[in-house]
């Protein structure tokens, strides 16, 4: 039997035995949207916006707006689709978000977009979620 995920793969559900881009490439970029998923799970609408620079600021202030209620998401992302061109990325962010209202179970929704990212320096960055 595999052994199980860990880190970022568990937390993406990223499947074994893609064809894919540098290793090295493939975890920063899921660290990325790792950053983004924990963010949307802490209520923490700064660290969404630091791992999304781009986003949209109707999207940021929504957040702030929900969090403010209480509302939390749970992710079971995965990235999948993965093309790299020099600093730019593109993928499928493929799962399941669930909402969390004041600890309660408050609805869930099948989550297939496409994403793009940037990379500045050494770090990638969430440049767009299509919604």
């Amino acid at each position: 039997p595999a052994a199980p995920l860990s880190g970022s793969a568990a937390l993406l559900n990223t499947p074994r035995g893609q064809a894919t881009p540098a290793p090295e490439v493939r975890r920063d970029i899921e660290r990325a949207v790792t950053s983004y998923a924990q963010a949307l799970a802490a209520g923490d609408a700064g660290a969404a916006a630091a791992a999304w620079p781009d986003m949209p600021e109707f999207r940021r202030q929504q957040l702030m707006k929900e969090f403010g209620e209480g509302l939390r998401y749970t992710t079971r992302w995965r990235v999948s689709d993965l093309k790299v061109d020099g600093s730019k990325a593109s993928a499928r962010l493929r799962g399941a978000t669930t909402d969390v209202r004041n600890g309660q179970l408050d609805g869930s929704r099948t989550v297939d977009e496409e994403i793009s990212l940037v990379r500045k320096g050494s770090t990638w960055r969430l440049k767009q979620i299509a919604q």
